[in-house]
């Protein structure tokens, strides 16, 4: 990512990121970090490449890693006060803020990438990399420096600064990169727009070529901030080229593929890419071990070729030695009764040779008490302690284990030959399709919030934090809904959605359950609370005089209708829409009107991490055997979005 796609994404999650609760991360790999939020958005982050809010169900680690672990130690629960970028760096700073401390994680978007978690004095507390580097240094417990700057930002250039230009004697597009925070392909841009050639000699430019040059500077300011155009650029044989916030002439001519935010064009372009990477990852893979193979099969071959030869000497060589047995046994005797007598081996060399078998024989080594023979063009040894018959079964041993050996390597060539097949099939499927990876299931509006449809189907939702209390009564709340709130500091306020209707008790009733059971009220281990509802009219912004109302809190007037010990209790539970199976939870009637297997829970001692995989498990044992296995693939996350805060356990 450049500067500008970076500041482009940067002003997105501003709008959408900031108030709301960390809720999990994930490290999906060595270099890359998943951050799941209260509101349902997924924002991934990989040092060195890409910031993004993700659509896609990307696969998770079955166990975090220890940077991980780390992050969620300090984090998870958290709530984004703020995302930015210091200048027009590629360093992203995310706040992440609770009532007793507040931390910074600082992404690096450049290079090899780094992620950084810092405290609320800036000193580094975990890193993805630890560091030593000529201008700076990433070590834990000291304070985090960031890199020097490598330019001044293109917002805020000065026509008076644009003139440091003609101070460098380099090409113009050169200076432009060394004078401004961008990369080739902007200064390329600003030139084009500009009708500068970018081959011009900086120190030589006009004070009008420099105005063209502010201009065009600027119009890029503008068409980030005010004309924005998120897209894909696609080349005329349908490759992805490139991701952009907005137009550019450089790209004057090629295909686009539009969206309605860069977060959207971002997604889609880098998922897209990490999938081509890992697509030619594998491919790369698999022809290595193709290659391995036929190496083992060519190692295969020369042995067997060396085998058969080695099986059909030694055969040969023991029908020879049967064949003339005669003679070689005389040959054996001869030597050993002249060697017997006491003749030295010299003599019984030269004695030897002068007899009629004795044209076979070549040269006798006393040492290793053997005569070399030679019969034809075959030439073998005989052992001089064993007869002309012992000799001959050394050799035919010696090839009827070749023999074995031949039909063992036959079934070793076989699945060498079987693997390659398989491996150039795999390579051949792998080459025509490409890997799909599904997007998360888009979710309702009404998700960001605590939601059920009570048994009567009226919709009930409920705030998660002070940001959800604030959007819930200022955004969604109708003149002719109920809204409810507990008896309790710390409760989320509840609206039954009426659309002109009338609930029943019941229906308002479940709708008390949710508003106690997800306040305040759990973690402290209360088992009942009373809650009240009103009409809209009666809940107002204003404080009395002199008090001040902080974000979620409300104003209640006039005469409030209580409903006495409800009880702080949860059912979870699956349902199974047109073959889609998912988690839903809220009140205990309503739960069991909507889901055909659920588990209840109260107040306890258990956390919700541990508890969140036997719920799971329990609700799959519930199910037929056929669908065990849907069940037990569904997100733990999904479980735990409807598991209050606090201590819980099994009803």
């Amino acid at each position: 990512m450049t500067s500008f796609d970076l500041a482009a994404i940067v002003s997105e999650l501003k709008e959408i990121t900031i108030g709301f609760r960390l809720e999990n991360i994930y490290q999906l790999d060595p270099f890359t970090l998943l951050f799941s939020l209260r509101s349902g958005q997924r924002l991934i982050i990989e040092a060195g490449k890409r910031v993004h809010l993700t659509e896609y169900d990307v696969e998770k680690p079955p166990s975090p890693a220890l940077f991980c672990q780390l992050l969620r130690k300090y984090l998870r629960g958290g709530i984004i006060q703020d995302v930015r970028t210091d200048g027009f760096e590629r360093i992203l700073t995310v706040e992440v803020s609770f009532k007793e401390a507040s931390y910074k994680l600082v992404s690096e978007i450049f290079g090899r990438g780094n992620i950084i978690l810092l405290d609320d004095e800036d000193k580094v507390l975990h890193a993805l990399s630890y560091r030593r580097m000529r201008d700076r240094n990433i070590i834990r417990g000291e304070a985090f420096k960031p890199p020097p700057l490598k330019g001044s930002n293109p917002l805020e250039i000065t026509r008076l600064q644009l003139k440091g230009l003609k101070e460098q004697k380099v090409t113009v597009v050169r200076a432009l990169t060394n004078l401004l925070s961008i990369g080739g392909l902007y200064a390329e841009e600003i030139l084009q727009r500009s009708q500068i050639d970018k081959g011009t000699v900086s120190n030589i430019l006009t004070d009008k070529e420099i105005d063209r040059i502010y201009d065009a500077v600027a119009e890029l300011s503008s068409d980030l901030t005010i004309r924005r155009h998120p897209h894909i650029i696609i080349d005329d044989e349908g490759k992805w080229v490139d991701v952009l916030p907005f137009l550019l002439t450089i790209y004057k001519g090629f295909k686009v593929k539009e969206f309605s935010t860069f977060n959207e064009a971002s997604d889609e372009y880098f998922t897209k890419l990490k999938l081509g990477r890992e697509e030619l990852e594998s491919s790369k893979d698999i022809n290595q071990k193709i290659d391995e193979q036929k190496r083992i099969l060519l190692q295969q071959k020369e042995r067997f070729k060396e085998l058969e030869k080695n099986a059909e000497e030694n055969q040969l060589i023991g029908d020879m030695i049967h064949i003339h047995s005669r003679k070689l046994q005389s040959i054996i005797e001869s030597i050993l009764e002249r060697r017997r007598s006491g003749e030295e081996w010299n003599n019984i060399i030269s004695t030897v040779e002068k007899e009629e078998p004795a044209k076979f024989l070549e040269s006798i080594d006393p040492k290793q008490g053997v005569a070399l023979v030679k019969i034809g063009d075959k030439r073998f040894e005989l052992d001089l302690q064993k007869t002309v018959y012992q000799n001959a079964s050394r050799f035919y041993k010696t090839a009827k284990e070749a023999r074995e050996k031949i039909e063992g390597l036959k079934t070793a060539i076989a699945e060498t030959e079987r693997k390659i097949g398989e491996l150039q099939k795999l390579g051949a499927e792998a080459g025509k399709q490409v890997r799909m990876i599904a997007k998360v299931r888009e979710r309702s509006w009404f998700e960001k919030f605590h939601w059920i449809n009570s048994s009567e189907g009226f919709l009930i939702i409920g705030g998660r934090d002070a940001s959800t209390n604030e959007l819930l009564i200022k955004r969604y709340m109708n003149p002719g809904d109920i809204v409810l709130h507990a008896d309790f500091p710390g409760a989320p306020f509840v609206l039954i959605k009426t659309d002109g209707k009338y609930p029943s008790e019941q229906t308002i009733n479940e709708a008390a359950q949710l508003a106690a059971s997800y306040s305040r009220a759990w973690r402290e281990g209360v088992t009942s609370l009373d809650v009240y509802w009103v009409k809209p009219d009666q809940i107002s912004k204003s404080a009395p005089s002199g008090e001040y109302l902080s974000k979620g809190m409300f104003m209640i007037y006039g005469q409030k209708n209580y409903i006495r010990d409800v009880p702080l209790r949860i059912s979870i539970g699956i349902t199974d829409k047109a073959g889609q199976l998912a988690i839903i939870g809220g009140p205990v009637s309503a739960i069991a009107s909507h889901a055909r297997y659920r588990i209840d829970i109260i107040p306890g001692k258990q956390t919700s991490g541990r508890l969140t995989k036997e719920i799971l498990h329990r609700l799959a044992e519930k199910a037929p055997t056929e669908l065990r296995g849907q069940i037990l693939k569904l997100p733990l996350d999904d479980v735990q979005r409807f598991i209050p805060a606090g201590g819980v356990c099994l009803a």
